[in-house]
């Protein structure tokens, strides 16, 4: 389901900067009328800086550019980046307008819980960047709005689909959707080796597909949560590998260590035997005069030394409390990593995955990954609670699967979200309905002022500045 989100002033800080629209006039300071109401500018202007910065990280960190300047000679969707962003901005603004008409046409109110997070949320981003915003044109009441919506969006869903709804959603009805769409299973990861050597690598390949086969046949006859002894076994041998390993690598820096302090010392010594003989020869005439010093020294020391016993007293206190309060802070940090292993060891699921696979095996989705399906794939067809062996080009998957209609506990833990996915695609199309319904006339002048090269450029200069 495609929500109305409202990004952070600091994901829109650290992504590029801004400057301000001066001189908003009157034939501007709107975006659209929707059936005679006027929806600010602002608005379109912040779905521009949302859509922007969304569209910019995402061909950021798929390495498709490397500086923000670059997404302007990209295409999204077949689409220049420009056209895209302007054009996104614009259909979110449209349903902005579509949603505050339908809450109000369906009587719907907010609670004052949704309220108080709102007026929070706006508090909050309009302290630590009002200036920003209204340098971009956009005003504490368009901020607002464009939080408000997005309450509005989820109240008008759950109004339709929700416990009580006009069209709910049963939890029998989304138990039958999990079944039919989820897998449920539990994998160990074991990488392929990286040697170079051929050879090597496939030694290394068959020791552990060999260790992989063993825990097959220790896993014959044991249940779904059974097979959790078997993540831990391979888990413990990692740990002893690694530790392993660091072992071998500390003898061998100690080693090195060891020799250059050998030749260092060979070399010290030769150097100690010729400066000893000469300092021999001075040594008998201090000698004498070292006698009296010491002498007229053992009065001067018997005096100080009940001095230094006291200070003594003191440091010792001082470092057995400095050392009490750390193993205070040691017990404490214990206890915490003791309570979190606790909790993890209480949590029946915490090696589980279960999802929704549908989207990772339809070729026509946009998830759809080949090497991934397939997996998947090998999974739903192997029997439930039977270990077996899946291999790709990187790793070997020793996995074992269960039953989703087992797991009754789901649907409650998750109503939101599996809602939001059986029901998501039909409120976006009423949505686009509920827009397609209104009187919407777009203010070609203010589109035409607001572009989106120009909201970055701003942004760029706001923040050089």
């Amino acid at each position: 389901m495609k929500k109305l989100k409202q990004a952070s002033a600091a994901v829109v800080a650290a992504m590029v900067t801004a400057a301000s629209f001066a001189g908003c006039t009157s034939s501007t300071d709107y975006a659209i009328t929707a059936n005679g109401e006027k929806i600010n500018a602002g608005v379109y202007i912040n779905y521009i800086l949302n859509e922007m910065s969304n569209e910019m990280y995402t061909l950021y960190y798929s390495g498709e550019i490397t500086e923000m300047s670059e997404c302007f000679d990209q295409e999204i969707d077949g689409v220049d980046f420009k056209t895209y962003v302007k054009d996104a901005a614009m259909e979110d603004t449209k349903e902005l307008a579509a949603i505050r008409a339908k809450f109000d046409e369906l009587g719907l109110t907010l609670s004052d819980e949704d309220q108080q997070e709102i007026e929070d949320s706006v508090s909050e981003t309009w302290s630590d960047s009002s200036e920003f915003y209204e340098y971009e044109g956009i005003s504490e009441e368009s901020l607002t709005q464009c939080y408000e919506v997005s309450y509005m969006h989820d109240a008008i869903f759950d109004y339709y689909y929700a416990e009580g709804g006009i069209e709910e959603v049963s939890d029998d009805d989304i138990q039958e959707f999990i079944n039919e769409n989820y897998i449920r299973y539990k994998v160990i990861y074991a990488s392929k080796s990286a040697e170079e050597d051929e050879d090597t690598a496939e030694a290394e390949d068959e020791e552990t597909l060999e260790l992989l086969n063993s825990y097959v046949e220790e896993a014959e006859g044991m249940s779904f949560e059974e097979f959790d002894t078997i993540i831990d076994e391979y888990d413990a041998y990692q740990e002893a590998l690694e530790a392993e390993e660091e072992e071998e690598s500390e003898e061998e820096d100690t080693d090195t260590e060891e020799t250059e302090e050998t030749d260092e010392s060979a070399e010290d010594s030769e150097e100690d035997t010729s400066e000893s003989e000469s300092e021999d020869e001075s040594s008998e005439d201090e000698a004498a005069e070292d006698t009296e010093s010491d002498e007229s020294a053992e009065d001067e020391s018997s005096s100080d030394e009940d001095s230094d016993s006291s200070e003594e007293s003191e440091d010792t206190e001082s470092e057995e409390e400095a050392d009490s309060e750390e193993d205070s802070e040691e017990t404490a940090d214990e206890s915490d990593e003791d309570t979190d292993e606790d909790e993890e060891e209480d949590d029946p699921y915490v090696n589980e995955s279960m999802f929704n696979y549908t989207d990772y095996t339809d070729e026509d989705s946009d998830y759809y990954d080949e090497e991934y399906a397939d997996m998947i794939n090998a999974f739903l067809e192997a029997d439930y609670e039977t270990a077996g062996i899946y291999e790709d080009d990187d790793y070997y998957y020793l996995y074992m699967t269960a039953d989703v209609a087992d797991r009754t506990d789901y649907v409650e833990d998750n109503k939101e979200d599996l809602l939001d996915e059986i029901k998501g695609d039909e409120f976006d199309e009423l949505i686009e309905g509920w827009v397609s319904d209104m009187d919407i006339t777009e203010n070609s002048k203010a589109v035409k002022k607001y572009t989106v090269q120009e909201v970055y450029d701003r942004q760029v200069e706001y923040y050089e500045e």
